[in-house]
């Protein structure tokens, strides 16, 4: 696969002598150009046309990328040089190299206002057909027409150039839902189906877990759940995700389609998704913290968060289990993140299965040698967690979702730190008696 970048320098303009070097350029081939048709002339022109749009959109800075195979391109050349007739012309049986380069990004249709929608259709389902795709920048459309060739063989600085095509995920599972699904079945419906998938996928093994008595030298608590109360929250949290859950998905999606979130062709770099995620974790935490310290106040607890402590030893599926107010007040910390940022679908899936299973994980009642919080310092885990089911809501301290470090910088984890100090005495004298 070969990768082309139109690369255009922020604070330099281009003038109109590329346009004229361009056409110079193409002088040198006259067995090329003087085999063109009048069709391919008119195409010709088209594409100088779009080359001085590039031009004239320099301003903006940005760049267009084209990533195409090798048969594609001499596929394109040949439908869009030929001489070859039929019912559309000397635009081949898809569309001119002048069409195509404007594509864009599937959804990005903003890019392709001037291309009719029977076109458009033809282009976006021939370009997923075959797994390949066009990038445009938003910030500069570029219709680089037949000089491309020309300026790839001129290598100049700023222009054409090779370029290795970077490490990318399969698109193969995209494609199919692209093609399948709209932005709006995707964004709600298959965000609900995946967070329902993951949330009960994770948390169930842990009931299990608990009534066979697997790995009970790993178990937090001493105390086991009984079958009703585990069957009770299960009934309760199919109702809260139907209820509750998916009706706030369907709501909120036009707020993160105007700020920006797609599902299109191409995935962002791992660089974007980590630190997008990595904002989110923090964000979430941050408000989640105090969002949790104002439940534990003496109202609030009795009304609302009480609900939540039902199940003093938690198990997986607890960590949802809640007051429906509650669900509304605590869920904005986790879509405020995305909800500003506006991220790829993609990112906002990352993020929703890597909050699933953190929060499952909290509430599991097990710590294992394997847990994160055995190798990450500032990762709370379900020790730390399960430290706050375990006491009384006035005095139980440890609100953080995620890390540790809020709980410790306002002091409302002196009681964990504390018994934590008195378990590692009786372990070393312990060590020391034998």
């Amino acid at each position: 696969m070969c990768r082309f970048t139109f690369e255009q320098d922020s604070g330099r303009k281009q003038k109109e002598t590329k346009t004229e070097e361009s056409e110079k350029s193409l002088r040198k081939k006259p067995s090329r150009d003087e085999s063109s048709g009048p069709g391919d002339q008119a195409h010709e022109g088209s594409s100088h046309q779009g080359t001085t749009h590039a031009a004239s959109s320099a301003d903006t800075g940005g760049a267009a990328v084209v990533v195409m195979t090798a048969t594609h391109m001499s596929d394109m050349e040949g439908s869009s040089h030929g001489g070859g007739g039929g019912g559309d012309g000397g635009g081949g049986d898809v569309a001119s190299i002048h069409d195509m380069n404007v594509v864009g990004r599937v959804s990005a249709m903003d890019t392709l206002e001037h291309i009719d929608l029977e076109t458009r259709s033809r282009i976006v389902e021939h370009v997923l057909a075959r797994g390949d795709y066009w990038e445009v920048s938003k910030r500069c459309k570029w219709s680089g027409g037949p000089t491309w060739q020309t300026e790839l063989a001129e290598g100049q600085p700023g222009r054409l150039s090779w370029r290795k095509p970077p490490r990318q995920l399969s698109r193969k599972p995209a494609h199919y839902l692209i093609t399948h699904f709209s932005d709006f079945q995707l964004a709600c419906l298959g965000s609900f189906f995946l967070h329902e998938s993951i949330f009960f996928l994770s948390g169930i093994p842990f009931i299990y877990l608990e009534r066979a008595g697997w790995l009970k030298k790993y178990k937090i608590q001493v105390k086991n759940n009984t079958p009703a109360s585990q069957e009770k929250c299960i009934i309760r949290l199919l109702l809260y995700h139907f209820g509750v859950n998916l009706p706030v998905m369907l709501a909120s999606y036009p707020v993160f389609r105007h700020m920006g979130m797609q599902s299109s062709l191409p995935f962002p770099s791992w660089n974007v998704i980590l630190t997008q995620i990595t904002f989110y974790f923090i964000l979430e935490d941050f408000i989640f913290y105090w969002g949790h310290r104002i439940l534990h106040t003496k109202w609030l607890y009795k009304h609302v968060h009480s609900v939540h402590h039902e199940y003093a030893t938690p198990f997986g599926l607890t960590s949802e289990y809640a007051h429906p107010a509650e669900i509304l007040f605590l869920g904005f910390a986790t879509i405020i993140g995305p909800a500003i940022t506006g991220p790829h679908l993609l990112t906002l899936w990352l993020w929703m299965v890597l909050r699933v299973l953190e929060t499952v994980e909290a509430h599991c009642g097990y710590h294992f040698p394997w847990s994160l919080s055995n190798f990450l310092p500032l990762y709370g885990g379900a020790d730390f967690h399960d430290y706050h089911h375990r006491l009384l809501y006035t005095k139980s301290g440890n609100y953080s979702s995620t890390f540790t470090y809020m709980d410790w910088v306002f002091g409302t984890d002196k009681g964990y730190r504390k018994l934590q100090e008195l378990k590692n005495a009786g372990v070393e004298n312990g060590g020391k008696q034998m």
